[in-house]
């Protein structure tokens, strides 16, 4: 279902699940540019921007970041097919944001589609990814799928040398988790726990 939500763009629900905003678009990002106001845009603006993997793009905010900033390739995977349907129905509201040139989408578990590529990555993106798959196998499920410590060690090996990881989460209690299961994947790597702080930024985003 889409509901409007003003002139921006529409929220997607996908069988009664958690929204993903979808923004108007018509090929002009200079109309796009109170985006950069966003905590999530902050990743792809610092860094170099070669290829970046976004895990649960929903409605395309992040693949608008992505090529609004320049980067060279943008992966995207989707593990509900619906949403990826939706937002390809909607091209001419959207500007074919997923395909673009340079934007590919893949449908399907971001997690393995990641553990079988052979590419590295300069920014691997997970925006609130569990959110809005939560109805179809289960919050709880997961979300421990993506924040165990193998999926973060998963996560560290394919990124280049100076790559980033971008998690948003929703609340003050999953950040620390995410932070402690750094710290634990870190300090397996023979570096001492607590130097991961040199190495993490946090924007609260409310």
């Amino acid at each position: 279902m889409l509901f409007r939500s003003g002139d921006t763009g529409l929220n997607l629900y996908v069988d009664g699940g958690a929204g993903s905003y979808m923004f108007r678009f018509n090929g002009d990002f200079r109309r796009l540019f109170f985006l950069r106001r966003e905590a999530a845009f902050l990743p792809y603006y610092f860094g170099p921007r070669g290829r970046a993997l976004i895990i649960g793009p929903g409605g395309g905010q992040d693949v608008l970041y992505a090529l609004m900033t320049g980067w060279q390739r943008v992966e995207g995977v989707e593990v509900n097919p619906q949403i990826v349907s939706l937002v390809r129905q909607y091209g001419d509201y959207n500007g074919h944001i997923f395909d673009r040139e340079g934007v590919e989408i893949h449908v399907g578990d971001g997690r393995h589609y990641l553990e079988q590529s052979q590419h590295l990555y300069d920014l691997i993106a997970l925006p609130l990814v569990y959110a809005e798959a939560a109805d179809l196998v289960g919050y709880a499920l997961l979300e421990n799928y993506l924040f165990t410590r193998e999926a973060f060690e998963s996560y560290l090996e394919h990124l280049q040398p100076q790559g980033r990881l971008a998690l948003v989460v929703h609340n003050h209690a999953l950040m620390m988790r995410a932070v402690t299961t750094l710290a634990d994947v870190w300090a397996s790597r023979g570096e001492a726990a607590q130097s991961v702080l040199e190495h993490v930024l946090v924007v609260n985003g409310t």
